[in-house]
């Protein structure tokens, strides 16, 4: 196909990158008053459950959108932290003791995709839209505003001026590519699995559980749709390989608590690292970075 050259009104800021760190900001700014446009170079919306937990710092913010008392009613509110030792418990933290100031005593535990489609529909009501397969290749700046180039999927090729732009794109930000900043950080020496399952065992079914014995961690947290998300942690060296399994998700349950437990209909099981970078700047001239595109 050939490239040809799009146009269109000019918004104060370009956001690029639809998850939930971009969708939070085209709202706010919309509420604000602030024209926005917000891109994503993927084909659609992710159904993955991704991260769980919505704290009550981001609540707070979400009821400023007025779109708190949604999350609330598809999450579920988590009241508590366990964590054992060797088995033996060491520490039990009451949220509502220690969240007193916060209307939201409690972590939420609502999926990825569920907070990004009501913060897509609360988008929608603001008169504002997701552009799917529009990808920014190019990006130069001047003291008045930013030239955006933006690929579509048919092929065609926009120029686009904006005031600002900010790359709410991930850890593999475009924006931050296209700047040439550097990502410096490192990779945990650790490897972990993570999968989401049904388990039968004794504790409260709401409550977050952390466990460690001998160098071996796992940790359960409560989902909507009465599974864990069961995390474990290896030591780079003493991790398996292959695909994780139920069995060895139950292995690590029995290794280290801290009750006994059955885990049973398990999906999304995955294996993955983890990285800690951030990136020598989140801010170059009229370009921002925000979420996972400016550290990890």
């Amino acid at each position: 196909m050939t490239d040809e050259s799009r146009t269109r009104a000019t918004p104060d800021v370009l956001i690029v990158g639809a998850g939930p760190v971009g969708l939070t900001l085209a709202n706010d700014l919309l509420r604000r008053g602030i024209s926005c446009r917000l891109i994503d170079s993927a084909d659609h919306a992710s159904q993955k459950t991704k991260a769980l937990g919505i704290h009550a710092k981001t609540l707070e913010l979400l009821a400023k959108m007025g779109v708190d008392h949604t999350a609330i009613e598809r999450g579920l509110k988590s009241p508590a932290f366990r964590l054992s030792s060797d088995g033996k418990p060491i520490a039990r933290i009451d949220f509502r003791q220690h969240l007193l100031e916060s209307p939201y005593p409690y972590v939420l535990m609502l999926p990825q995709h569920e907070t990004e489609q009501l913060l897509t529909d609360h988008l929608q009501r603001q008169h504002g839209a997701i552009e799917w397969q529009s990808e920014l290749i190019g990006i130069t700046q001047d003291e008045q505003g930013v030239e955006a180039v933006v690929r579509h999927a048919d092929g065609t090729v926009e120029q686009s001026r904006v005031g600002f732009v900010v790359g709410c794109d991930g850890a593999h930000s475009a924006v931050r590519h296209l700047l040439g900043l550097h990502f410096a950080g490192t990779t945990f020496e650790q490897s972990f699995a993570v999968g989401n399952v049904r388990l039968a065992w004794e504790l409260p079914y709401d409550e977050i559980v952390a466990c460690v014995h001998r160098g071996n961690f796992i940790a359960y947290f409560p989902m909507v749709d009465g599974r864990h998300r069961v995390v474990i942690a290896y030591e780079l060296e003493k991790a398996p390989t292959g695909e994780v399994t139920l069995e060895e998700i139950q292995q690590v349950i029995a290794l280290c608590g801290p009750v006994e437990a059955r885990a049973s209909d398990p999906t999304d099981l995955t294996r993955f690292h983890v990285n800690q970078r951030r990136a020598e700047h989140y801010r170059c001239g009229r370009i921002f970075l925000a979420g996972d595109a400016a550290h990890i």
